[in-house]
């Protein structure tokens, strides 16, 4: 059973690349999907799709909602392969590809898009090229959900507010009510600069904010 590889789309969706705290209101969002509706509906066990796995993300966070320039859902891959294993990254690079190889791993989901703009060769010299033709030819794909995260409910704006501690937030760029960019929330008390800059650092577990 490989129901797994979507248990960490959803865990890397909620804590991307931290562990960040969600607020009840939007855990509650994530234990009421029903993710068993995405499986492959001609399988008789829990064979996950590439394309179940693209429909479930799609679901948390749609990818229409991304902004115009940007370039998130499907990157690389066959929609109808098996996916049993999933890798998390922020950036897709040649150091993610090779641990993705020597994981075994089906699916890498990344925040950032690999393509933003259109391909005019494929060269196994260049770094990109070299990526390009390791994901083809370990059957390695690829996906990313970059904006479409950011602007999601409980996306990453809005667990970095939760984190933070911010309470009654709304987006900063609003498209809906919950849906869009950034995120304005009221602190529970007064605080000063000072001390709410070293909330940042502790919070984000950084060594310093600007």
């Amino acid at each position: 059973m490989y129901i797994i590889g979507i248990v960490l789309i959803l865990v890397a969706l909620a804590l991307w690349c931290v562990a960040l705290t969600l607020s009840e209101r939007q855990k509650g969002m994530f234990e009421h999907q029903n993710l068993s509706k995405y499986a492959n509906e001609d399988s008789e066990d829990d064979t996950m799709l590439l394309k179940d796995i693209c429909r479930a993300i799609d679901a948390l966070c749609p990818f229409d909602t991304q902004e115009e320039w940007d370039n998130s859902g499907l990157q690389i891959g066959d929609p109808a392969s098996e996916v049993k294993k999933v890798l998390v990254a922020f950036d897709f690079t040649e150091e993610i590809l090779k641990e993705a190889v020597e994981k075994e791993v089906q699916l890498v989901v990344t925040h950032h898009p690999f393509f933003f703009k259109g391909i005019r060769r494929i060269d196994g010299s260049e770094a990109k090229g070299r990526m390009i033709c390791g994901l083809i030819e370990h059957h390695i794909g690829l996906i990313s959900c970059h904006t479409n995260l950011d602007k999601a409910a409980y996306g990453v704006s809005a667990v970095l507010g939760a984190k933070l501690g911010l309470i009654e937030c709304r987006p900063f760029i609003a498209e809906t009510e919950t849906v869009g960019l950034g995120v304005i929330g009221t602190l529970k008390s007064e605080t000063t600069l000072d001390a709410f800059a070293e909330r940042v650092k502790k919070a984000l577990a950084i060594p310093m904010v600007r």
